[in-house]
């Protein structure tokens, strides 16, 4: 476990240490919660235009993904494993670069913003069931999660664990919606390309403004 702890120590030290003032911010942008807005707007479109049933169920079911993967990492492992975030740790809190001065909660140990995130990006794929789609959101979480290794207060095994975590809960959820759609719509939803293509327009655009805004 030691040798474990050791190499998560190493590798966080390793990608956190390269700063840019324009990095500092598009990772800013990327890390926060309204991240994902935009993404989400353009998908209750896509999802609604099959019928207020259909969309109806869908958020049913992702509020199950989100209550599973938030509880489990935030109100459960977090304060029962105590990990200090590096931010919090006095042994590494003089090595981490703060950014906008953001320090986090006291501990890391699950990541819930990669619970939340991967669940999210995992049910959304299999809805979509839509192979570009889904690497489109597999990079997002990437850059999502990598943001938080970034601004210093998660390290890797607390991105990995929380992922895992995600993947569990986006599977009860898609379970859920599948169940719900055979019982109340008699069918599963299947949605075009053009769909996926919508969905991926939105995660590139949020990317480019991320960009641009950190530029000024």
């Amino acid at each position: 476990m030691d040798q474990i702890r050791d190499f998560d120590i190493s590798l966080f030290l390793t990608l956190h240490r390269h700063h840019t003032p324009f990095s500092d911010d598009f990772m800013w942008y990327v890390s926060g919660m309204v991240t994902w807005l935009p993404v989400l707007l353009v998908l209750l479109y896509i999802i609604f235009r099959k019928g207020w049933k259909t969309g109806l169920l869908f958020i049913v079911s992702l509020a199950v993904v989100i209550t599973i993967s938030d509880q489990i990492s935030s109100s459960l492992i977090k304060p029962l494993v105590g990990r200090l975030r590096p931010t919090h740790d006095p042994s590494l809190s003089p090595y981490v670069l703060l950014v906008h001065g953001y320090r986090g909660g006291l501990y890391s140990f699950v990541s819930s913003h990669a619970a939340n995130s991967v669940g999210i990006a995992a049910f959304i794929a299999m809805v979509l069931r839509n192979r570009l789609a889904s690497w489109a959101l597999a990079v997002w979480v990437i850059l999502i999660c990598y943001s938080r290794i970034y601004i210093g207060v998660h390290f890797p095994a607390d991105l990995l664990c929380g992922s895992m975590i995600g993947l569990v809960a986006a599977f009860a959820g898609w379970k859920l919606f599948r169940y719900l759609c055979k019982r109340f719509l008699g069918q599963i939803p299947a949605y075009a390309p053009a769909d996926s293509h919508l969905l991926i327009s939105a995660l590139a655009a949020n990317v480019i403004i991320f960009a641009i805004v950190a530029l000024f």
